[in-house]
Formats: C-alpha cells, sequence, structure tokens
C-alpha cells in the first residue's frame, strides 16, 4: 500500500474528494505531554481558557488513560484502535506497517469513506517523520523532525543538543506550533470554500521537552508558584526500583546533569515552563476554534482533544513520561459533538476508544477489528456508569524505547474506579516478579503500595488476574465484571 501512495504521490494524483453532505466533520486535536492539568480538569493554577471553554460545551471525560505512556506506542494504539502488543510497536523504532501493512487507521478510514483528510503537526510519532501517507488524502504539514525548528534564540543549540526551555521576544507564528495553528486555519478556509467534508488533525508539539514559547506566556505565571511539596516528591512506599527511571529524557538537554541531582531553581523553572507551554498551546487551540465558529463549520464538526500520555513534573521521584503511575498514564479526553449536550463523564475509560468513537458518530464502519469500544452510549446516556478498567503497560530497562537494547521486564498496569494494580513480568515469564498496588480513593496519585497488605487481597489477585488476562491477550476476560 506504500509503493502505491509514493505512485500517487509521484503522479500528483492525490485523492481529491467530492462533496457530501450532511456528514459530520471532525477537528481532530492532539497535544504532545499534555497531562490533564487544565482548569477544567480542576487545576485553577492553569490558564487554559480555550480549552476549558471546549470542555464547558463538550463531553469530558475525567478518567482517561493512554495505553503507553510514551509517544510512538500511544499514538499507534489510538489511531489503530489496537493495544500495543496488538501492534507490535511498544518503542520509538518500530513502525506498525511493518507488522500490519494493510492495516485501516482511523484517518483512513475517513479517506476511504471520501473525506478530505490532512494531518498537520505530529499525528504519528516514528523516528523517520510523524506521519503516515497512506492515511492522508493529501500531503501531511510540520510532519518531520528536520522541517521542526525548535530554538529560535541563537546558540541554544549545538551539535544537535539545545537547552531545556527558552524564552523569546518572538511571535506565536516563530514557533512551530504558531505555525501549525495557521496552516489548520488555512486548511478550514479550503475547506469550506470547497464544500469538502473533511477530518483535519492538528497536532500540537508542546509542552513537550523542550518547553520553548514567547515570553508573554511565561510572564503569566511565578516560578515561585511550582515547588513541590516534600510528600509529593517521594517515591511511593514500597514501590519496587524497577517502577522507575532516572530521567534520561530531561537529562538529555545541556542544562540539565547527565546523573545526580538537579537544581531546585531550574526544576521550579522548568514547572513554570511546562505550564507557559500549556497557555502558549492553548492559545493556538484558541485560534482554530474561533475560525470553526465564525465560519459556520462548528454546527457541522466533531471536535475531540486529546493527550497522548500523561506527565510527572517531579512528583514520585520522576520526571517526564515513561512509566506506569497515574501521572504518566492519565491523559485529558475532551469531545465536542453537534446536538450533544454538555456533561462530565467519570467513567474509566482507554484513549483506544477514540477510534470506534468517531466512527460511530460518522456513521462508519471500521474495515478491521477494533479492541476499544465505543463511547457514544456514554456521551448520550448520562446514567450510562459502564464499568470499565484501563490498561496500560511499560518496559525495563528504559533504553529498550530506542531499540538498542531488549527489554529485561514488561510492566502491565490496570486501573480500575479506586485501585491501580501493576505487575512486573520477566520476558515471557507467566506470574508477576514485583507487584504494586495502590489506593486511589482520596489520592491524585499513588502513595503507598499495599499489594502485601491482607485488607486488600481480594482487590489484589481481582486485579493481578485481569493484568495476566491482558498480557495473554485475553481481552474479553480482562475487562470482565
Amino acid at each position: 500500500m506504500q509503493i502505491l501512495f509514493y505512485l500517487f504521490m509521484l503522479l500528483g494524483k492525490w485523492i481529491d474528494p467530492e462533496p457530501v453532505p450532511d456528514r459530520p466533520n471532525v477537528l481532530f486535536i492532539a497535544v504532545d505531554d499534555l497531562r490533564p492539568d487544565l482548569g477544567c480538569y480542576g487545576n485553577l493554577r492553569v490558564l487554559s481558557p480555550n480549552i476549558d471553554a471546549l470542555a464547558a460545551e463538550g463531553i469530558l471525560f475525567e478518567h482517561a488513560y493512554c495505553q503507553q505512556a510514551t509517544c510512538a506506542p500511544s499514538r499507534t494504539s489510538l489511531l489503530t484502535g489496537l493495544h500495543p502488543d496488538e501492534t507490535g510497536v511498544t518503542n520509538h523504532v518500530t513502525h506498525f506497517r511493518t507488522l500490519h501493512p494493510d492495516i485501516t487507521t482511523l484517518p483512513q478510514l475517513f479517506t476511504t469513506a471520501g473525506y478530505a483528510t490532512c494531518g498537520v503537526g505530529k499525528i504519528f510519532h516514528f523516528a523517520e517523520g510523524y506521519q503516515d501517507p497512506v492515511s492522508w488524502s493529501e500531503p501531511a504539514q510540520f510532519e518531520t523532525t528536520s522541517k521542526v525548528k525548535t530554538y529560535i534564540q541563537p546558540g541554544n543549540q549545538t551539535k544537535g543538543k539545545g537547552v531545556s526551555y527558552e524564552i523569546t521576544e518572538a511571535p506565536d507564528t516563530a514557533y512551530t506550533d504558531g505555525k501549525i495553528a495557521a496552516e489548520v486555519i488555512e486548511k478550514l478556509h479550503i475547506y469550506q470554500k470547497e464544500g469538502k467534508s473533511f477530518f483535519l488533525a492538528a497536532g500540537f508539539l508542546k509542552p513537550h521537552l523542550p518547553y520553548t514559547m514567547p515570553r508573554k506566556y511565561w510572564d503569566r505565571y511565578r516560578t515561585s508558584d511550582f515547588s513541590l511539596e516534600e510528600k509529593d516528591r517521594l517515591r511511593p512506599q514500597g514501590a519496587p526500583d524497577v517502577a522507575f527511571h532516572h530521567w534520561q529524557e530531561l537529562r538529555g538537554y545541556t542544562d540539565v546533569p547527565n546523573q545526580g541531582p538537579v537544581r531546585t531553581m531550574l526544576l521550579d523553572s522548568l514547572r513554570r515552563a511546562y505550564y507557559a507551554c500549556i497557555t502558549f498551546v492553548d492559545a493556538q487551540i484558541g485560534k482554530i476554534l474561533d475560525e470553526l465558529k465564525a465560519s459556520g463549520l462548528d454546527k457541522n464538526t466533531i471536535v475531540v482533544l486529546w493527550g497522548d500520555h500523561g506527565y510527572h513534573l517531579g512528583e514520585q521521584d520522576l520526571w517526564h513520561k515513561h512509566a506506569n503511575f497515574e501521572l504518566d498514564t492519565h491523559v485529558p479526553l475532551i469531545f465536542k459533538v453537534p446536538g450533544m449536550s454538555a456533561k462530565r463523564i467519570s467513567n474509566v475509560v482507554e484513549l483506544l476508544d477514540i477510534y470506534p468513537t468517531l466512527s460511530e458518530l460518522a456513521s462508519l464502519e471500521p474495515a478491521n477489528p477494533v479492541s476499544g469500544i465505543s463511547l457514544v452510549g456514554q456521551m448520550k446516556n448520562s446514567t450510562d456508569q459502564h464499568s470499565r478498567f484501563a490498561f496500560s503497560q511499560y518496559f525495563r530497562p528504559y533504553g529498550a524505547i530506542s531499540g538498542k537494547v531488549k527489554p529485561t521486564h514488561m510492566g502491565y498496569t490496570v486501573r480500575s474506579g479506586e485501585f491501580r494494580y501493576t505487575g512486573w513480568f520477566r520476558i515471557n515469564a507467566d506470574e508477576p516478579e514485583f507487584e504494586e498496588l495502590y489506593d486511589l480513593t482520596n489520592e491524585a496519585f499513588e502513595r503507598k503500595n499495599v499489594s502485601n497488605e491482607k485488607a486488600f487481597e481480594s482487590i489484589h489477585l481481582d486485579l493481578k488476574k485481569r493484568v495476566i488476562n491482558y498480557k495473554n491477550m485475553r481481552y474479553e476476560l480482562a475487562y470482565a465484571d
């Protein structure tokens, strides 16, 4: 199929969809490394007015989870509707087309249905580029690392490495995320003029490291506001060492030491920069949503906004993602669907549910089986309290992300309504070598491993069984009530 795509490209024969009336458009907004630290999720110190406004008019899922807390596996899972062990993508070097050349991705489903489809920015994530060309009806924009300018200030990047954050007097459009917003708005103009049904994906790069933004967003915060309490910096009591990493992603920047302690002032500044980047991206999203409304396209456009995984900002002795904790796996997920009432849904859901949900909303049938479930029933019926579990996974050692070393362990984790259980299995082992169980009833993230406590034995055994079934791809048993 990829060969056919390149033939189309060489001959200039991109698919030119014909206008089809009364089909919903889709505006598909991905935000890299965005944890649900937004005003609409209860963090009032974060300035996210445009996403908050979208949530106020839409359907917000309070407990949505990714399937692996790193870019390529999470995005592949979402865009195929399959678990990481089904796609075979658990690192940043495996392309799902290598293992599944004929699979139909979510945007590809809309392409084959006659939609105009385009990805602007980071949608897929692969070493050679962010896009999967056969998924789209027209060329992607800003899709490769070689075309993305990370820094504006001269000297901030040398020999392939750069500083962890940058603040400049540059306008929004000097940075790639500003360019992405402008390109998406231009696409909206074109689609409206031509009367085409569209699936338009906007993939923003921030708040991924390095945290780079115009100064006006940095100035809206104070560094002193972002110090962590000592109890929040501690690892969960009784957690096994295998559950952690050494901040390798953060240590890849020139102003962060390769090992050992990192200055408290720098860490506080990095937290401030992370939130400033959220506000920067929120402003770009606002520009797109304003244009959608001004054009009248909002009346027939489904909007979905999601983050590809969660994020640590020093909590639990961790930075960035690459683990199985609540902060790594919990993500924002917001739909706005014409004709549907605004609501908040507390049920546990997964990112791979987006594929069947959008398929149903557009009256399309997936071309291949998907493992997610449609959320449309919950979105229409506020009394539908569908019991659900969310599964994620991550491997050790950390270096396996690049394929340079083989993983020795895979940690599989399940989130129920009140608990998180994680089992760390040696590769090909049937029983976990290390176990974690956390009561999250009254906690934002894990504090104490209670897997050995008698009072939690029945919960422990039930969730362990579900994880083993999930690991062995017995999904019906893993999810069964």
